[in-house]
Protein backbone atom coordinates (compact mmCIF):
# COMPACT_ATOMS: atom_id res chain seq x y z
CA UNK A 1 0.00 0.00 0.00
CA UNK A 2 1.83 3.76 -0.90
CA UNK A 3 1.05 6.24 1.49
CA UNK A 4 1.23 9.70 -0.01
CA UNK A 5 2.59 12.60 2.10
CA UNK A 6 3.19 16.44 0.93
CA UNK A 7 5.64 18.46 2.14
CA UNK A 8 4.92 22.10 3.47
CA UNK A 9 6.49 24.75 1.02
CA UNK A 10 6.96 28.17 1.68
CA UNK A 11 7.33 30.21 -1.79
CA UNK A 12 9.15 33.75 -2.22
CA UNK A 13 6.80 36.54 -2.06
CA UNK A 14 6.92 37.77 -5.36
CA UNK A 15 4.44 36.41 -7.74
CA UNK A 16 7.08 34.79 -10.60
CA UNK A 17 8.23 31.50 -9.35
CA UNK A 18 10.77 29.50 -12.24
CA UNK A 19 9.63 26.12 -13.46
CA UNK A 20 12.71 24.29 -11.72
CA UNK A 21 11.55 25.49 -7.96
CA UNK A 22 7.79 24.17 -8.56
CA UNK A 23 9.28 20.88 -9.98
CA UNK A 24 10.49 19.35 -7.07
CA UNK A 25 6.82 19.29 -5.84
CA UNK A 26 6.47 16.07 -8.25
CA UNK A 27 9.47 14.40 -7.08
CA UNK A 28 9.90 12.28 -4.25
CA UNK A 29 9.95 13.92 -0.30
CA UNK A 30 12.51 13.91 2.06
CA UNK A 31 10.77 10.84 3.96
CA UNK A 32 10.69 8.77 1.08
CA UNK A 33 7.47 9.24 0.07
CA UNK A 34 6.12 10.50 -3.10
CA UNK A 35 4.42 13.84 -3.59
CA UNK A 36 1.97 15.03 -6.01
CA UNK A 37 2.92 12.80 -8.49
CA UNK A 38 1.15 10.04 -7.10
CA UNK A 39 -1.82 11.36 -7.65
CA UNK A 40 -1.47 10.63 -11.44
CA UNK A 41 -0.40 7.68 -13.44
CA UNK A 42 2.17 9.75 -15.96
CA UNK A 43 2.01 13.75 -15.21
CA UNK A 44 3.37 15.66 -18.08
CA UNK A 45 5.16 18.43 -16.89
CA UNK A 46 6.39 21.00 -19.16
CA UNK A 47 10.19 20.91 -19.29
CA UNK A 48 10.90 24.11 -19.55
CA UNK A 49 14.37 25.42 -18.74
CA UNK A 50 13.85 29.24 -17.53
CA UNK A 51 10.49 30.13 -18.28
CA UNK A 52 8.50 31.61 -15.51
CA UNK A 53 5.06 30.98 -14.60
CA UNK A 54 2.50 33.77 -15.18
CA UNK A 55 1.58 35.88 -12.14
CA UNK A 56 -1.16 34.59 -9.70
CA UNK A 57 -3.46 37.30 -10.54
CA UNK A 58 -2.83 36.54 -14.32
CA UNK A 59 -4.17 32.70 -12.99
CA UNK A 60 -6.85 33.52 -11.14
CA UNK A 61 -8.45 35.80 -13.84
CA UNK A 62 -8.68 32.93 -16.60
CA UNK A 63 -10.03 30.45 -13.51
CA UNK A 64 -12.73 33.89 -13.34
CA UNK A 65 -13.64 33.53 -17.42
CA UNK A 66 -13.61 29.85 -16.91
CA UNK A 67 -10.53 29.12 -18.93
CA UNK A 68 -8.72 27.25 -15.81
CA UNK A 69 -9.24 23.82 -17.39
CA UNK A 70 -6.21 24.39 -19.72
CA UNK A 71 -3.53 24.81 -16.86
CA UNK A 72 -0.96 22.69 -16.21
CA UNK A 73 -0.23 20.92 -13.30
CA UNK A 74 2.83 23.06 -12.52
CA UNK A 75 0.37 26.09 -12.54
CA UNK A 76 -2.53 24.41 -10.02
CA UNK A 77 0.28 23.68 -7.79
CA UNK A 78 1.42 27.43 -7.55
CA UNK A 79 -2.42 28.55 -7.39
CA UNK A 80 -2.78 26.65 -4.38
CA UNK A 81 0.32 27.60 -2.83
CA UNK A 82 -0.45 30.96 -3.27
CA UNK A 83 -4.28 31.38 -3.15
CA UNK A 84 -4.07 31.98 0.46
CA UNK A 85 -2.62 35.58 0.32
CA UNK A 86 -4.29 36.31 -2.59
CA UNK A 87 -7.38 35.19 -0.56
CA UNK A 88 -6.43 38.14 2.06
CA UNK A 89 -5.58 40.68 -0.61
CA UNK A 90 -8.97 39.89 -2.72
CA UNK A 91 -11.60 38.97 -0.04
CA UNK A 92 -14.37 39.86 -2.54
CA UNK A 93 -13.45 37.20 -4.99
CA UNK A 94 -11.79 34.73 -3.18
CA UNK A 95 -14.74 32.47 -2.31
CA UNK A 96 -16.11 32.92 -5.85
CA UNK A 97 -12.58 32.05 -7.49
CA UNK A 98 -12.67 28.82 -5.17
CA UNK A 99 -16.30 27.84 -6.69
CA UNK A 100 -14.68 27.96 -9.93
CA UNK A 101 -11.99 25.91 -9.40
CA UNK A 102 -14.18 23.18 -7.69
CA UNK A 103 -15.43 23.05 -11.17
CA UNK A 104 -12.41 22.62 -12.71
CA UNK A 105 -11.90 19.45 -10.80
CA UNK A 106 -15.27 17.54 -11.76
CA UNK A 107 -13.57 17.20 -15.21
CA UNK A 108 -9.72 17.13 -14.21
CA UNK A 109 -8.80 14.01 -12.32
CA UNK A 110 -5.56 15.13 -11.28
CA UNK A 111 -6.74 18.54 -9.88
CA UNK A 112 -9.28 16.94 -8.07
CA UNK A 113 -7.24 14.17 -6.46
CA UNK A 114 -4.83 16.99 -5.55
CA UNK A 115 -7.69 19.07 -3.84
CA UNK A 116 -9.29 16.12 -2.12
CA UNK A 117 -5.56 14.93 -0.35
CA UNK A 118 -5.36 18.39 1.13
CA UNK A 119 -9.00 18.85 2.16
CA UNK A 120 -7.95 15.84 4.12
CA UNK A 121 -5.42 17.09 5.64
CA UNK A 122 -7.00 20.39 5.89
CA UNK A 123 -9.76 18.87 7.85
CA UNK A 124 -7.71 16.67 9.95
CA UNK A 125 -5.06 19.11 11.00
CA UNK A 126 -5.54 21.91 14.18
CA UNK A 127 -6.75 25.03 13.42
CA UNK A 128 -3.37 27.05 12.97
CA UNK A 129 -1.79 24.46 10.42
CA UNK A 130 -4.78 24.25 8.04
CA UNK A 131 -3.72 26.64 5.62
CA UNK A 132 -0.50 25.21 5.01
CA UNK A 133 -2.28 22.56 3.05
CA UNK A 134 -4.86 24.10 1.18
CA UNK A 135 -6.23 27.62 1.46
CA UNK A 136 -9.59 28.53 3.46
CA UNK A 137 -11.43 29.65 0.65
CA UNK A 138 -11.34 26.28 -0.73
CA UNK A 139 -12.34 24.38 2.07
CA UNK A 140 -15.30 26.69 2.73
CA UNK A 141 -16.40 25.96 -0.74
CA UNK A 142 -16.10 22.06 -0.97
CA UNK A 143 -19.77 21.47 0.01
CA UNK A 144 -21.05 24.25 -3.04
CA UNK A 145 -19.90 21.86 -5.36
CA UNK A 146 -20.38 18.79 -3.78
CA UNK A 147 -23.60 17.49 -5.65
CA UNK A 148 -21.39 17.04 -8.54
CA UNK A 149 -18.31 15.82 -7.40
CA UNK A 150 -20.47 13.22 -5.88
CA UNK A 151 -21.34 11.77 -9.28
CA UNK A 152 -17.78 11.36 -10.24
CA UNK A 153 -15.98 10.38 -6.97
CA UNK A 154 -18.63 9.30 -4.54
CA UNK A 155 -16.58 7.25 -2.43
CA UNK A 156 -14.21 9.94 -2.21
CA UNK A 157 -17.10 12.52 -1.21
CA UNK A 158 -18.34 10.65 1.71
CA UNK A 159 -15.01 9.86 3.10
CA UNK A 160 -14.55 13.36 3.03
CA UNK A 161 -17.92 13.75 4.98
CA UNK A 162 -17.02 11.89 7.78
CA UNK A 163 -13.78 13.78 7.74
CA UNK A 164 -15.17 17.05 7.80
CA UNK A 165 -17.29 15.79 10.67
CA UNK A 166 -14.84 14.30 12.46
CA UNK A 167 -17.36 11.14 13.58
CA UNK A 168 -15.02 8.37 13.91
CA UNK A 169 -18.03 6.04 13.82
CA UNK A 170 -19.37 7.14 10.59
CA UNK A 171 -15.73 6.20 8.83
CA UNK A 172 -16.11 3.13 10.75
CA UNK A 173 -19.76 2.48 9.09
CA UNK A 174 -18.76 3.93 6.01
CA UNK A 175 -15.22 1.35 6.28
CA UNK A 176 -17.75 -1.99 6.89
CA UNK A 177 -20.27 -1.00 4.71
CA UNK A 178 -17.40 -0.81 1.86
CA UNK A 179 -15.55 -3.84 2.99
CA UNK A 180 -12.41 -2.07 3.38
CA UNK A 181 -10.36 -1.10 6.66
CA UNK A 182 -10.24 2.69 7.39
CA UNK A 183 -7.19 2.85 6.32
CA UNK A 184 -7.85 0.95 2.70
CA UNK A 185 -10.99 2.81 2.21
CA UNK A 186 -8.79 6.11 2.38
CA UNK A 187 -6.26 4.73 -0.03
CA UNK A 188 -8.90 4.00 -2.46
CA UNK A 189 -10.07 7.23 -2.57
CA UNK A 190 -6.22 8.69 -2.92
CA UNK A 191 -6.50 10.04 0.75
CA UNK A 192 -3.70 10.70 3.34
CA UNK A 193 -3.25 6.85 5.31
CA UNK A 194 -1.98 8.55 8.32
CA UNK A 195 -4.42 10.82 9.74
CA UNK A 196 -5.49 11.06 13.30
CA UNK A 197 -9.60 9.94 12.62
CA UNK A 198 -8.37 6.43 11.25
CA UNK A 199 -7.04 5.18 14.65
CA UNK A 200 -9.87 6.50 16.15
CA UNK A 201 -11.98 4.46 13.67
CA UNK A 202 -10.54 1.58 14.75
CA UNK A 203 -11.57 1.82 18.21
CA UNK A 204 -14.81 1.89 17.17
CA UNK A 205 -14.75 -0.67 15.09
CA UNK A 206 -15.96 -3.39 18.40
CA UNK A 207 -19.13 -1.48 18.60
CA UNK A 208 -20.03 -0.96 15.25
CA UNK A 209 -19.39 -4.76 14.47
CA UNK A 210 -22.07 -5.68 16.60
CA UNK A 211 -24.54 -3.69 15.71
CA UNK A 212 -24.38 -4.94 12.77
CA UNK A 213 -24.63 -8.45 13.81
CA UNK A 214 -27.28 -7.53 15.98
CA UNK A 215 -29.54 -6.21 12.96
CA UNK A 216 -28.37 -7.84 10.03
CA UNK A 217 -26.89 -11.50 8.69
CA UNK A 218 -23.15 -11.20 8.93
CA UNK A 219 -21.08 -13.54 5.80
CA UNK A 220 -18.15 -13.76 5.79
CA UNK A 221 -16.58 -10.83 3.62
CA UNK A 222 -18.37 -8.78 7.11
CA UNK A 223 -16.45 -11.09 9.42
CA UNK A 224 -13.14 -10.98 7.24
CA UNK A 225 -13.08 -6.69 7.47
CA UNK A 226 -13.36 -7.27 10.90
CA UNK A 227 -10.34 -9.69 10.91
CA UNK A 228 -8.33 -7.21 8.83
CA UNK A 229 -9.30 -4.30 11.11
CA UNK A 230 -8.21 -6.38 14.10
CA UNK A 231 -4.88 -7.16 12.07
CA UNK A 232 -4.48 -3.51 11.68
CA UNK A 233 -4.87 -2.75 15.20
CA UNK A 234 -2.73 -2.17 17.98
CA UNK A 235 -2.25 -5.00 20.69
CA UNK A 236 -4.87 -2.75 23.37
CA UNK A 237 -7.25 -1.75 20.63
CA UNK A 238 -7.56 -5.63 19.49
CA UNK A 239 -8.36 -6.85 22.84
CA UNK A 240 -11.11 -3.94 23.56
CA UNK A 241 -12.29 -5.29 20.58
CA UNK A 242 -12.93 -8.45 21.02
CA UNK A 243 -13.81 -8.05 24.53
CA UNK A 244 -16.61 -5.81 22.90
CA UNK A 245 -17.51 -9.12 21.31
CA UNK A 246 -17.31 -11.05 23.87
CA UNK A 247 -19.65 -8.97 26.16
CA UNK A 248 -22.14 -7.82 23.73
CA UNK A 249 -22.77 -10.61 21.63
CA UNK A 250 -24.89 -13.14 22.68
CA UNK A 251 -23.51 -17.08 22.56
CA UNK A 252 -26.01 -17.57 19.63
CA UNK A 253 -24.51 -14.71 17.79
CA UNK A 254 -21.61 -15.36 18.42
CA UNK A 255 -21.55 -19.23 17.40
CA UNK A 256 -22.70 -18.07 13.75
CA UNK A 257 -19.57 -16.04 13.22
CA UNK A 258 -16.98 -19.04 12.02
CA UNK A 259 -14.33 -16.89 10.56
CA UNK A 260 -14.12 -15.26 13.34
CA UNK A 261 -14.24 -18.12 15.91
CA UNK A 262 -11.39 -19.58 13.79
CA UNK A 263 -9.93 -16.67 14.75
CA UNK A 264 -10.39 -16.22 18.16
CA UNK A 265 -9.12 -19.89 18.81
CA UNK A 266 -5.85 -19.16 17.48
CA UNK A 267 -5.35 -15.97 18.61
CA UNK A 268 -7.15 -15.79 22.43
CA UNK A 269 -8.08 -19.78 22.37
CA UNK A 270 -7.04 -21.55 26.02
CA UNK A 271 -4.97 -23.78 24.15
CA UNK A 272 -2.86 -22.04 21.90
CA UNK A 273 0.39 -21.67 21.82
CA UNK A 274 1.29 -17.64 22.39
CA UNK A 275 -2.12 -17.10 23.17
CA UNK A 276 -3.81 -13.95 24.73
CA UNK A 277 -5.86 -16.34 26.66
CA UNK A 278 -5.00 -15.14 30.10
CA UNK A 279 -5.60 -11.31 28.65
CA UNK A 280 -9.57 -11.64 28.95
CA UNK A 281 -11.62 -11.61 32.01
CA UNK A 282 -12.98 -14.35 33.84
CA UNK A 283 -16.70 -12.95 31.80
CA UNK A 284 -15.05 -12.90 28.11
CA UNK A 285 -13.18 -16.28 28.87
CA UNK A 286 -16.62 -17.78 29.58
CA UNK A 287 -18.07 -16.35 26.74
CA UNK A 288 -15.44 -17.24 24.22
CA UNK A 289 -15.27 -21.13 25.61
CA UNK A 290 -19.63 -21.31 24.64
CA UNK A 291 -18.69 -19.65 21.46
CA UNK A 292 -15.46 -21.96 21.03
CA UNK A 293 -18.17 -24.81 22.05
CA UNK A 294 -19.97 -24.86 18.81
CA UNK A 295 -17.17 -24.36 16.62
CA UNK A 296 -15.73 -27.16 18.03
CA UNK A 297 -19.06 -29.20 17.72
CA UNK A 298 -19.21 -28.08 14.21
CA UNK A 299 -15.79 -30.39 13.56
CA UNK A 300 -18.17 -33.34 14.48
CA UNK A 301 -20.62 -32.58 12.57
CA UNK A 302 -18.81 -32.23 9.46
CA UNK A 303 -17.08 -35.69 9.98
CA UNK A 304 -19.93 -37.47 10.68
CA UNK A 305 -21.49 -36.05 7.20
CA UNK A 306 -18.22 -36.97 5.66
CA UNK A 307 -18.18 -40.14 6.93
CA UNK A 308 -22.41 -40.66 5.83
CA UNK A 309 -21.23 -39.15 2.15
CA UNK A 310 -18.21 -41.14 1.49
CA UNK A 311 -17.63 -44.29 3.24
CA UNK A 312 -20.10 -47.37 2.27
CA UNK A 313 -21.47 -47.64 5.51
CA UNK A 314 -24.26 -50.12 6.56
CA UNK A 315 -27.77 -48.87 7.05
CA UNK A 316 -27.58 -49.06 10.39
CA UNK A 317 -24.81 -47.60 11.40
CA UNK A 318 -25.76 -44.42 9.27
CA UNK A 319 -28.28 -44.02 11.45
CA UNK A 320 -26.72 -44.44 14.76
CA UNK A 321 -24.28 -41.57 13.34
CA UNK A 322 -27.32 -39.36 12.81
CA UNK A 323 -28.18 -39.86 16.26
CA UNK A 324 -25.74 -39.59 17.79
CA UNK A 325 -25.05 -36.10 15.59
CA UNK A 326 -28.49 -34.98 17.00
CA UNK A 327 -27.53 -36.04 20.55
CA UNK A 328 -24.72 -33.81 20.98
CA UNK A 329 -25.76 -30.84 18.97
CA UNK A 330 -27.23 -30.24 22.73
CA UNK A 331 -24.09 -30.45 24.27
CA UNK A 332 -22.49 -27.71 21.59
CA UNK A 333 -21.59 -24.84 24.57
CA UNK A 334 -19.20 -27.71 26.46
CA UNK A 335 -16.97 -28.02 23.82
CA UNK A 336 -13.95 -26.99 24.93
CA UNK A 337 -11.54 -28.44 22.30
CA UNK A 338 -11.74 -31.74 20.14
CA UNK A 339 -9.37 -34.08 18.74
CA UNK A 340 -9.98 -36.33 15.68
CA UNK A 341 -8.55 -39.44 15.21
CA UNK A 342 -8.89 -41.37 11.74
CA UNK A 343 -7.15 -44.90 10.75
CA UNK A 344 -4.94 -44.95 7.86
CA UNK A 345 -8.47 -45.93 5.22
CA UNK A 346 -9.98 -42.84 5.71
CA UNK A 347 -7.41 -40.39 5.44
CA UNK A 348 -7.32 -40.82 2.25
CA UNK A 349 -10.79 -40.38 2.09
CA UNK A 350 -11.34 -37.72 4.34
CA UNK A 351 -8.27 -36.18 5.54
CA UNK A 352 -7.89 -33.62 2.52
CA UNK A 353 -11.46 -32.28 2.64
CA UNK A 354 -11.89 -32.15 7.09
CA UNK A 355 -11.42 -28.22 7.69
CA UNK A 356 -10.13 -28.96 11.36
CA UNK A 357 -6.10 -28.46 12.03
CA UNK A 358 -6.23 -31.48 14.73
CA UNK A 359 -6.19 -34.36 12.74
CA UNK A 360 -4.05 -37.58 13.70
CA UNK A 361 -3.86 -40.81 12.39
CA UNK A 362 -4.94 -43.70 14.69
CA UNK A 363 -1.79 -45.84 15.31
CA UNK A 364 -2.79 -49.47 13.91
CA UNK A 365 -3.02 -52.36 16.87
CA UNK A 366 -4.78 -54.74 15.29
CA UNK A 367 -8.68 -53.66 16.34
CA UNK A 368 -11.20 -53.28 13.85
CA UNK A 369 -10.95 -49.75 12.42
CA UNK A 370 -12.92 -46.71 13.52
CA UNK A 371 -12.64 -42.88 13.49
CA UNK A 372 -12.74 -41.51 17.01
CA UNK A 373 -13.18 -37.92 18.15
CA UNK A 374 -12.10 -36.78 21.55
CA UNK A 375 -14.38 -34.08 23.70
CA UNK A 376 -12.60 -31.87 26.03
CA UNK A 377 -15.35 -30.91 28.27
CA UNK A 378 -13.69 -29.30 31.58
CA UNK A 379 -13.47 -31.78 34.18
CA UNK A 380 -14.40 -34.63 31.66
CA UNK A 381 -12.84 -36.11 28.32
CA UNK A 382 -14.65 -38.24 25.85
CA UNK A 383 -14.07 -40.47 23.46
CA UNK A 384 -16.59 -41.23 20.90
CA UNK A 385 -15.89 -44.62 18.96
CA UNK A 386 -17.53 -43.95 15.91
CA UNK A 387 -18.45 -47.66 14.32
CA UNK A 388 -17.09 -51.03 14.60
CA UNK A 389 -17.02 -53.18 17.46
CA UNK A 390 -17.82 -51.79 20.21
CA UNK A 391 -18.75 -47.96 18.95
CA UNK A 392 -18.86 -47.00 22.07
CA UNK A 393 -18.77 -43.57 24.49
CA UNK A 394 -15.95 -43.80 27.17
CA UNK A 395 -15.67 -40.79 29.99
CA UNK A 396 -12.92 -40.23 31.78
CA UNK A 397 -12.67 -38.12 34.76
CA UNK A 398 -9.60 -35.62 33.97
CA UNK A 399 -9.91 -33.25 36.88
CA UNK A 400 -8.25 -35.81 38.95
CA UNK A 401 -6.56 -37.84 36.70
CA UNK A 402 -5.05 -34.52 34.25
CA UNK A 403 -2.54 -36.63 32.78
CA UNK A 404 -5.44 -38.98 30.72
CA UNK A 405 -6.60 -35.49 29.16
CA UNK A 406 -2.91 -34.31 28.27
CA UNK A 407 -2.18 -38.03 26.45
CA UNK A 408 -5.42 -38.05 24.78
CA UNK A 409 -5.10 -34.78 23.12
CA UNK A 410 -1.13 -34.66 23.00
CA UNK A 411 0.18 -38.04 22.34
CA UNK A 412 1.57 -38.63 18.83
CA UNK A 413 0.94 -42.26 18.51
CA UNK A 414 -2.62 -42.61 19.97
CA UNK A 415 -4.29 -46.00 18.85
CA UNK A 416 -7.74 -47.84 19.86
CA UNK A 417 -6.37 -50.40 22.34
CA UNK A 418 -4.79 -47.15 24.24
CA UNK A 419 -7.45 -45.46 24.83
CA UNK A 420 -9.63 -48.00 26.08
CA UNK A 421 -7.29 -49.37 27.99
CA UNK A 422 -7.87 -46.30 30.08
CA UNK A 423 -11.23 -47.44 31.14
CA UNK A 424 -13.56 -44.64 32.09
CA UNK A 425 -17.26 -45.00 32.02
CA UNK A 426 -19.11 -46.43 29.02
CA UNK A 427 -21.79 -45.58 27.36
CA UNK A 428 -23.64 -47.59 24.68
CA UNK A 429 -26.03 -46.73 21.68
CA UNK A 430 -28.16 -49.13 21.94
CA UNK A 431 -32.02 -49.17 22.41
CA UNK A 432 -32.68 -45.69 24.64
CA UNK A 433 -29.20 -45.08 24.91
CA UNK A 434 -29.93 -41.09 24.95
CA UNK A 435 -32.16 -41.06 28.10
CA UNK A 436 -29.37 -42.83 29.11
CA UNK A 437 -26.62 -41.26 28.53
CA UNK A 438 -28.32 -38.03 29.08
CA UNK A 439 -28.43 -39.50 32.77
CA UNK A 440 -25.40 -40.23 33.05
CA UNK A 441 -23.94 -36.78 31.50
CA UNK A 442 -26.12 -34.88 34.14
CA UNK A 443 -24.79 -37.01 37.50
CA UNK A 444 -21.21 -35.47 36.16
CA UNK A 445 -22.78 -32.00 36.22
CA UNK A 446 -22.76 -32.12 32.32
CA UNK A 447 -26.10 -30.48 31.44
CA UNK A 448 -27.38 -29.86 27.84
CA UNK A 449 -27.29 -26.48 26.10
CA UNK A 450 -29.36 -24.28 27.91
CA UNK A 451 -32.94 -23.20 26.04
CA UNK A 452 -33.39 -26.79 25.16
CA UNK A 453 -36.38 -27.79 25.09
CA UNK A 454 -37.01 -30.83 22.70
CA UNK A 455 -34.17 -33.48 21.85
CA UNK A 456 -33.36 -34.34 18.49
CA UNK A 457 -33.06 -37.90 16.96
CA UNK A 458 -36.26 -39.06 19.13
CA UNK A 459 -40.06 -39.65 18.94
CA UNK A 460 -43.09 -37.16 20.14
CA UNK A 461 -43.83 -38.11 23.91
CA UNK A 462 -39.93 -38.94 24.39
CA UNK A 463 -38.02 -35.71 23.41
CA UNK A 464 -39.41 -34.14 25.77
CA UNK A 465 -36.36 -32.21 27.75
CA UNK A 466 -36.44 -30.54 31.19
CA UNK A 467 -33.48 -28.76 32.91
CA UNK A 468 -34.31 -30.66 36.28
CA UNK A 469 -35.03 -33.78 35.57
CA UNK A 470 -33.88 -34.10 31.77
CA UNK A 471 -35.57 -36.51 29.11
CA UNK A 472 -38.54 -38.70 30.24
CA UNK A 473 -37.93 -42.16 32.34
CA UNK A 474 -39.00 -45.04 29.75
CA UNK A 475 -41.87 -47.48 30.69
CA UNK A 476 -40.45 -51.01 32.61
CA UNK A 477 -41.26 -53.12 29.15
CA UNK A 478 -38.96 -50.98 27.33
CA UNK A 479 -36.35 -50.99 30.43
CA UNK A 480 -36.46 -54.58 29.95
CA UNK A 481 -36.03 -54.91 26.37
CA UNK A 482 -33.25 -52.49 26.46
CA UNK A 483 -31.72 -54.96 29.24
CA UNK A 484 -32.41 -57.98 26.71
CA UNK A 485 -30.73 -56.19 23.52
CA UNK A 486 -27.69 -55.22 25.67
CA UNK A 487 -26.51 -58.17 26.99
CA UNK A 488 -24.01 -59.32 23.88
CA UNK A 489 -22.87 -55.54 23.73
CA UNK A 490 -22.08 -55.95 27.67
CA UNK A 491 -20.31 -59.09 26.52
CA UNK A 492 -18.68 -57.71 23.67
CA UNK A 493 -17.10 -54.69 26.18
CA UNK A 494 -15.85 -56.59 28.27
CA UNK A 495 -13.38 -58.91 25.64
CA UNK A 496 -12.45 -55.33 23.86
CA UNK A 497 -11.30 -53.98 27.10
CA UNK A 498 -9.48 -57.00 28.04
CA UNK A 499 -7.76 -57.33 24.60
CA UNK A 500 -6.66 -53.43 25.63
CA UNK A 501 -5.59 -53.95 29.22
CA UNK A 502 -3.34 -56.89 27.96
CA UNK A 503 -1.62 -55.25 25.29
CA UNK A 504 -0.68 -52.12 27.21
CA UNK A 505 -0.71 -50.73 30.82
CA UNK A 506 -2.10 -47.18 32.00
CA UNK A 507 0.72 -45.93 34.40
CA UNK A 508 3.45 -46.96 31.18
CA UNK A 509 1.29 -44.67 28.86
CA UNK A 510 0.33 -42.02 31.25
CA UNK A 511 3.77 -41.88 33.22
CA UNK A 512 5.64 -38.94 30.63
CA UNK A 513 2.01 -36.76 30.92
CA UNK A 514 2.03 -36.55 34.70
CA UNK A 515 3.27 -33.21 35.71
Amino acid sequence: MVDFSFRVLQFPRYPEIAIRHLTGLLNSTSSGDRGLKSLQNSPQIPQYKETNIRKIDELIDDILNYQGAGFSEIEWIYCLYCKEEWDRNHQELGMISASYIWKVAIENDWLRNCLFWRLALYFDRPEFEKTKYLPRSLANTFTDGKSELENVAPLSIQTLECLRSYRSEDLTKLSLDNVQTPRNLLASCYLPLHLSIVNEALNAVGEIFVKFVQSKNCDRPQQEWLLDCLTEMSHHQQLEAVTTLLSQLSTRQGQQLETILNWLQNNYGPYTPRSHWNELSDNGQSALMKWLGALNYNYFRELVDLLLERLNLPEWEQKQLKKRKKFWSHYSDRFKRIRILLPPSSIETLGKVLSHQNISVIREDASKETEVCIFDFGDWAIAEFFRGEGSETRIFKTSSKPEIKRFLFESTDLSLKQIRCLGGEVLDHKFLWQYYSEQTLRSLNLYMNEGTRLVKGLPPGENQYNPERGLPEPNLKKQQERQHKLKQWQDEIKRIEREAKARFKEEELLHKYKK
